[in-house]
């Protein structure tokens, strides 16, 4: 297993290119069992040259492959009496916890949790960003749980406890909760956790429904945001102004192409949803600013110069922007852009356009079922003469 170069010779890390270690059998299954102990550890000794609260199940993880790959019996005993030497060494420097899941996983009695991690990984069939973000979510979980019978009801409902106060909304921890829940069915699967046991079961209980919505700005606060980003990023400014006269997601306009882009509409296309797809006339306060956009793009984009990450989304590094401009402003974590959405859907409503018209101009399904079913939308037109109802007191918007 190689050695990530800025680790070698680090905490006890190896200074050479990679780890290795012969099993001592020919027996392929036997020699595949005990390959897996030697990654795992290896694995945890890399972990723990950047986070030595790990350190102590490296080399328990180590004591156990030594002694499955071990076929003296008398090597076995001194091993086994090492191992119980080594315990005691770290209830001295490190407590009593430490020190039971060491003498843990060296005997056997228990399985280190990172040891399944990566052929979990492997065997998910989900879409590449998924994967990406239940990867992270599983491997935050089992740094709080570095063994497999470490993960039980109570254990959980601790760990869940920690992420509240840490300040996770309840979203966020139905997400890792979702993730952690996809593994544990994976150790049951391999027969590595109780079939039985499901310890993730019942454990989030109701959102709190008024810390989970975002909330709306009003009209002057997103003037507001408006005014501070066209000091300092133009590009931001411009976003911002378009979103308030669509109601149109994030990436839905850092996606769209001036192709997508008439005199007087937006096809959205890269939509979340099926009812999101859809024309939005542009608002005459705007129509100037799209203009210019459209011209002076450099890639094809109305909003230019973004870079995609590795989803091929465009508006992750703008999102984190317009994060730090609110921050600015005073505003918590309640308000993010997509509280510009929420504006507009508060401004129709005063401005009494119906809900399935406003549905048609945001990209929300219809409410009701003979509209919602039946209906193709409100034409071009009609959505625009709502969407003229709506201003802003911006101030020489070009």
């Amino acid at each position: 297993m190689d050695i990530p170069t800025a680790l070698r010779g680090v905490n006890g890390i190896p200074d050479q290119l990679r780890f290795k270690k012969s099993t001592g059998t020919t027996d392929k299954r036997k020699a595949e069992l005990i390959a897996s102990q030697w990654v795992a550890g290896w694995k945890l000794q890399l972990e723990a040259a950047r986070n030595s609260d790990t350190a102590h199940l490296a080399k328990a993880v180590q004591f156990r492959a030594e002694m499955q790959a071990q076929q003296d019996a008398e090597r076995r005993r001194t091993l086994e009496e090492v191992l119980v030497e080594e315990a005691e060494k770290i209830a001295d420097s490190r407590g009593l916890k430490r020190a039971a899941e060491f003498y843990s996983v060296g005997s056997g009695l228990s399985k280190p949790s990172n040891t399944f991690f990566e052929p979990w990984k492997k065997q998910l069939k989900l879409k590449p960003k998924t994967i990406d973000q239940m990867t992270k979510d599983v491997a935050a979980f089992l740094t709080h749980f570095p063994t497999i019978d470490s993960i039980h009801d109570d254990s959980v409902l601790n760990w869940l406890d920690k992420l509240e106060d840490n300040g996770e909304t309840y979203s966020s921890r139905k997400r890792q909760v979702w993730a952690a829940r996809n593994f544990w069915k994976f150790l049951k699967h391999r027969r590595a956790a109780p079939r039985s046991v499901d310890p993730f079961m019942d454990v989030l209980g109701e959102p709190d429904k008024e810390t989970e919505s975002w909330l709306p700005f009003t009209k002057q606060q997103v003037v507001d945001l408006w005014t501070k980003a066209s000091k300092a990023d133009p590009i931001l400014a411009d976003l911002i102004a378009i979103g308030a006269y669509t109601g149109a997601r994030i990436e839905e306009l850092c996606s769209l192409k001036i192709t997508e882009v008439t005199d007087n509409s937006f096809s959205i296309v890269a939509a979340k949803t099926k009812a999101g797809v859809r024309l939005v006339p542009i608002h005459s306060a705007i129509m100037p600013v799209v203009a210019r956009l459209k011209k002076g793009s450099k890639d094809g984009y109305l909003i230019s110069g973004l870079k995609a990450d590795k989803h091929g989304k465009r508006a992750n590094a703008i999102g984190k922007r317009f994060g730090r401009l609110k921050t600015a402003l005073g505003f918590n974590g309640d308000y993010v852009f997509h509280s510009i959405r929420k504006t507009l859907v508060t401004a129709l409503e005063n401005a009494r356009v119906s809900e399935n018209l406003a549905a048609d101009i945001v990209g929300h399904e219809k409410p009701n079922i003979t509209y919602g079913l039946y209906s193709d939308g409100n034409e071009l037109e009609i959505k625009r003469e709502a969407l003229e109802k709506v201003s802003y007191p911006f101030h020489q918007m070009k």
